[in-house]
Order: structure tokens, then sequence, then C-alpha cells
């Protein structure tokens, strides 16, 4: 694994004690060079020895304390995508069940429903000519590519601050040493940000919910009629600050450390494989009639971190920075397109769908595996609008991954929910998975 993929304060920590180890071993070295430097001093000038030592001594210091008061900063880079409907101007895959396409097309589902401006900014200033290269249509497509990027930075900030209250809230902190922010004393930096600002608003004094709803603080989503309630809460140590720097990157200043991210939205256009988009996003009929209408907009997240050096050298306090390196590992998969698609085993299912397109004896239907091995019902996907083979709740059916198992029900848009027999593993990863069944009884 590459550095740049390690725990980066497991890499600190261990350039700290690398460091140490080398004084210690330079020390008994030095023991020995004074015996050697007894006898060379007699022949020297004993002024010019002293000068000489001196300065021997702080060279050898500056390169054992190197790695520690000058570490390098470390940077991720995270590559993700929207769908964006041409024809429609909007945003597909609400339910694909990967993290950020998902959440940035609710989060502007939401946002249209209930904002009269974000309405105005992104119907006035569609991004199709922008991605066609011809920007000499109505309006500004920057203006609608900035909301796709407002929106992403909320899904960062969302994560962020779910990752620092779970860290901070698990007993291990006093509660006078921790700073909490809400709505009501986010700082402008974050206001900034129009969904949070919508998101995070009470109930109460918003027209969507009825004033009974009011009260609610609690970090449980809350959806009526398409807008979107989710109180906002930032937990951290005190004397944590949050700004937004010249290049409008979110700066999280800490004892330690600078947390820089940037999310980029600049227009360019994604290469997804060749069926996502008609089977595993279900639209296939679409884009049979229209193989330009849908396209994958870039979007790129990342994340530096800039060590505060003369912090490093203490062994007390680590304990407030071990988030760090769990929350980028859970953004990877959450941001990354690559990464998600390599988690879903995509590149097998392909093949698969590949290999037996042809293969006589086998119905195609586009199914999902709907359960879970607890038994609770996973999250409904997005399967493709065709109409699948004529299943019934009841029939015994073979996947070619999963096995032989029974319909349960059948949902609406071609969900088949089906429980497999004998099967112990968790398949929600793969519950929007194309792949022919049949039928056997």
């Amino acid at each position: 694994m590459s550095e740049e993929r390690s725990g980066y304060l497991r890499v600190l920590r261990l350039d700290r004690a690398q460091a140490i180890q080398l004084v210690l071993v330079g020390l008994v070295l030095a023991l020995g060079v004074n015996l050697i430097a007894v006898f060379i001093s007699e022949k020297v000038n004993s002024g010019l020895a002293l000068v000489f030592g001196a300065i021997t001594i702080c060279l050898a210091l500056g390169l054992a304390l190197r790695s520690v008061y000058r570490p390098r900063p470390r940077y991720r880079e995270f590559q993700g995508c929207v769908v964006y409907d041409r024809d429609e101007n909007e945003l597909v895959g609400l339910r694909s069940g990967y993290h950020l396409g998902d959440s940035i097309a609710r989060y502007l589902e939401a946002g249209l429903a209930e904002s009269d401006q974000i309405k105005a900014i992104w119907s006035r200033n569609p991004i199709g000519a922008l991605l066609d290269g011809d920007e000499s249509g109505r309006g500004d497509p920057r203006k609608g590519l900035e909301l796709v990027r407002q929106a992403c930075e909320y899904f960062v900030l969302r994560s962020f601050s779910t990752r620092l209250s779970k860290h901070f809230t698990s007993g291990e902190f006093a509660k006078d040493e921790l700073a909490t922010l809400s709505h009501i004393d986010l700082p402008d930096v974050l206001l900034e940000n129009r969904f949070l600002r919508i998101f995070a608003e009470p109930m109460e004094d918003r027209a969507p919910f009825s004033p009974s709803e009011g009260g609610d603080d609690t970090r449980v989503v809350s959806q009526r009629g398409g807008a979107l309630y989710e109180p906002f809460r930032l937990v951290h140590p005190k004397g944590w600050s949050v700004i937004r720097s010249a290049h409008r990157d979110i700066e999280i200043k800490t004892r330690r450390f600078v947390l820089r991210v940037q999310p980029r939205c600049e227009g360019y256009i994604a290469t997804l494989p060749p069926l996502y988009l008609s089977h595993y996003l279900g639209l296939r009929q679409e884009i049979e009639a229209n193989s330009e209408r849908y396209a994958a907009l870039r979007i790129d997240v990342s994340i530096e971190i800039a060590p505060r050096r003369a912090w490093l050298m203490t062994r007390r306090g680590w304990r407030y920075y071990r988030w760090i390196d769990r929350w980028i590992g859970d953004l990877e998969p959450q941001i990354s397109m690559d990464a998600y698609l390599g988690e879903i085993g995509f590149a097998t299912s392909e093949t698969t769908l590949r290999l037996l397109d042809n293969r006589p004896g086998l119905e195609r239907s586009f199914t999902v595996a709907e359960h879970r091995s607890d038994g609770r019902p996973a999250e409904p996907a997005v399967v493709p609008k065709s109409p699948h083979a004529p299943f019934a709740a009841g029939d015994r059916v073979e996947h070619v991954t999963f096995g032989v198992g029974r319909v349960e029900s059948l949902e609406p848009g071609g969900v088949i929910v089906v429980r497999f027999e004998g099967d112990e593993k968790d398949h929600r990863k793969l519950m929007a998975d194309y792949a022919p069944i049949r039928r056997i009884s």
C-alpha cells in the first residue's frame, strides 16, 4: 500500500518514533566518536574543535528531526460523477446505491421543491450546452454547475459532521472541552452553501412543514412533499475553526492540522462502463431512443492535510485526530466511482451479462435481490423500465449468481423481491445488479 493510501496519522507517528530512535542511536554513536575526538582534540586547537563539534551536532539533529518538523502535506483526490439528463434538465439515479450521485440528485430535487431561487437558477441556466461545448444558448451554465458543486460540498460537510460527532460523543471526551455548532450559530462560511442554509432551517419556520412538526432537532431526516430537513450539528474541540479560503475551499483549522476540502464541478464529462446507464440505472429504452440524452458530469473532491509542525512532537492529544483516517476511508467508496464499481462487483456482473446475453433457456429480467441476511428489507433500487419476464409471487427461480430462491413480491418499476435459499450473506451491495434469472417451478 502506498504512503498516500496508508493511514496518515500512523505515518506521522511513525516518523516521530523513527526520529527519536535515530537520535538515541546517534547518542550511542557519539559516545564512541567522542573517544576518537579526545585524541584528535589533543592535536587540534581546542576552540576550533568546540566549534566544529557544535556544528556537527546541530547538523545531525536537523537531519534527524526534519521529517517531524517539516512533514509533507498529504493529498487525496476522489473522482465521482452524477448523471445529467439533457432532455429534462435533471439529475438521474436517485436510488442507484452510489452515495454521491444519489445524494446530489436528492439535494437538488429537494432544493428545487422548496427554494424559488434555486429553481430559477437551475431552470434558467441549463448545463447541457456547456457539456456539449456550445455556450451560445440561454443563461450561464456555470451557475447550474455551481449548484451541483454546492450540493457536493454539502454532502462532504454532512459526512464530516457525522464522523466528528460520532468520534467526540463517544464518551472519551469531557463536555467542557467540546463545542457544538448548530443551525443557530453556524459560521457564514458554511451558510454560503445554499443547501445547508435551507435544509438546516427548523421545520416550524418552513412552509412545506406543518407547525406540529417543529422542535425535531434530532439527526433523523424528515422529508415532506419533496422538501428536506436535515439538522446540522458539528461537534469539535474548543479552539478549532472553520473558514473559507481565497480558493473557495473549506479549511478546518486544528492545533495540529489544517484540513482543506475542495469539491469541483467544472463541466467535464466522465467515462462510465457501457452497461452502467442502460442496465444498472435502467435507462435502456431512453438511450435506444436518444443515445446523446445522458451525460456523466464529472465531480472531483480533493482533500489536503497540512500538519502544523511544532505540535507533532508532543505525545499527548493524538486521540483528537483518530477520526481523520476513518473519515477519508469512508469517503472513498462513497465518492470515487471506480471504488464504488469495484465494491459492487460491476465488472464481474457486466462480464456475466455479456456471456449470458444470448444463452437460451434464461429469461431476461431486470431483477433486484431485495433482502438482507437479518430479514430486514433493503432499500428499493431503480431498475430498467423495460417490462420484465412475467414472474409472480411464489415462483421458484434460479439466479446465475445467488442460486435458487423464491419470489416474495413484485414492486413497481420492474422490481422483483426475491429471497434466496441458504443465503447467509448480506447482498445489499449487489441489490441493483442486472443478471438473468429463470423460473424453475
